[in-house]
C-alpha cells in the first residue's frame, strides 16, 4: 500500500489545503441558506443534530442508513412525547429488526427496500425551518470515524424537509423527480435509483472536470474509472489536484501520482466517512464514496445518496476543520 504523506503540520498536502478564489459562473449550485454552518467531527456534529431534534416543535423528517446511535435515537422518542410527529426513512437491510419496530411504534418508518436497494444518505430536517445535510445523523460510529455535516436554515431548510418528506411518503416517480430537481437548484443533491435521478453523481464529475486552480477530494474509498481521470487530467490542466482516501489500488496511486496529483492513503487510526471535495471556491459534502458502485449503481447495489454543496468561507472552514477532525 502506497505511504502515508505527512506534512504542513501534520496533514497529508504539500501546500496550504485552501480553496481557490470564487469562479465567475458557480458550477453547481450552491446551498443558498442563510449561514450554512459546517459541523466535524462527532462531538460537534451529534449535539447539533440534537438541537435540531430538541427544538422541533411539530414534525422531524430523517434519512439514515442506521437507527442504532445511543444519544440521537432517543431523543427522537422524546420529541414524540412531546407530540412532534417523526418520519424516517432507513435502510431495511442496516436497521436490527428490535430497534426498527421500537421505532415504528411511535414513528413512521418507511424502508427503501433490501438489496440491492440502499438507503445511504444522511439528512435531517425539522419545521421547515432547519436541517442537516451529514455523513451520519442516527448511527452509533466508533471513536476512528470523523463525520461531518451542513446546518441549513431556511428556504434550503424547508426544501430539504420537503425532499425527505415525500421520500418517506407514497409520491408518484414524477413528483419526486419533480422535487429532485427543484432542490438541485438549492445545492441539495440527490441521487435516486428509484427514479433515474443521479444528480450528486453529476453534481460530483462536474466539480471534477471543472476545475480551475484548486481540487482536493477526501473519500473513504476510491475506485471509480471516470473520477481517476478526471482527477488525472485536472493535475495535466495545471490544477492543484489532491486525493486522501483508504480503500485504493497501488495502481490507481501511482496512476494518480504519475499525473501529478498528490495523492495519500490515510491514517489507521483516523477515517473520513463520507466524501468531501472542494473545487476553486465550492466544497461538496455527502454520503457517497468515489466509487463506481456507488456513484453508477452495479447489480449488488443501488444506492439512495445525498449532499450538499456551499461555497465561500463555509466551504473553507469545512475543508481546514475536517483535515484537523482527521489529524486529531
Amino acid at each position: 500500500m502506497p505511504e502515508l504523506h505527512t506534512n504542513l503540520h501534520g496533514r497529508w498536502f504539500g501546500m496550504p489545503p485552501v480553496v481557490g478564489p470564487a469562479a465567475h459562473t458557480p458550477v453547481v449550485a450552491v446551498a443558498t441558506s442563510a449561514r450554512p454552518t459546517p459541523f466535524v467531527g462527532r462531538e460537534s456534529l451529534i449535539p447539533a443534530i440534537g438541537k435540531v431534534i430538541d427544538e422541533a416543535r411539530s414534525r422531524i423528517d430523517v434519512s439514515s442508513f442506521r437507527i442504532n446511535g445511543p444519544l440521537t435515537v432517543p431523543k427522537l422518542g422524546v420529541a414524540h412525547e412531546h407530540g412532534v410527529k417523526v418520519h424516517a426513512i432507513i435502510d431495511a437491510d442496516q436497521a436490527d429488526p428490535t430497534q426498527r419496530a421500537n421505532l415504528a411504534s411511535w414513528a413512521k418508518v418507511t424502508d427503501y427496500g433490501t438489496d440491492p436497494w440502499k438507503q445511504h444518505g444522511k439528512a435531517i430536517a425539522a419545521d421547515n425551518k432547519v436541517g442537516m445535510v451529514a455523513t451520519d445523523v442516527l448511527g452509533d460510529a466508533d471513536d476512528r470515524q470523523v463525520d461531518a455535516g451542513i446546518r441549513l436554515q431556511g428556504s434550503t431548510a424547508s426544501s430539504l424537509q420537503h425532499l425527505l418528506e415525500i421520500q418517506s411518503g407514497s409520491a408518484r416517480p414524477e413528483a419526486r423527480r419533480a422535487v429532485a430537481d427543484a432542490v438541485r437548484g438549492q445545492g441539495i443533491l440527490v441521487n435516486d435509483p428509484r427514479i433515474n435521478v443521479h444528480y450528486l453523481s453529476d453534481g460530483i464529475r462536474s466539480l471534477l472536470s471543472n476545475a480551475s486552480q484548486t481540487l482536493t477530494v477526501i473519500t473513504k474509498d476510491f475506485d471509480d474509472p471516470r473520477c481517476l481521470q478526471m482527477l488525472a487530467d485536472a493535475a495535466q490542466r495545471g490544477v492543484t489536484t489532491r486525493l486522501l482516501t483508504w480503500n485504493a489500488t497501488d495502481e490507481d496511486i501511482s496512476r494518480l501520482r504519475s499525473a501529478g496529483v498528490q495523492a495519500s492513503i490515510g491514517p489507521t487510526d483516523r477515517k473520513f466517512h463520507g466524501l468531501l471535495i472542494t473545487a476553486d471556491n465550492q466544497a461538496l459534502l455527502g454520503s457517497s464514496y468515489l466509487a463506481e458502485r456507488v456513484l453508477d449503481g452495479s447489480a449488488g447495489r443501488k444506492s439512495r445518496e445525498l449532499g450538499v454543496v456551499v461555497d465561500g468561507a463555509t466551504a473553507q472552514t469545512l475543508l481546514t476543520s475536517t483535515l484537523d477532525a482527521l489529524h486529531s
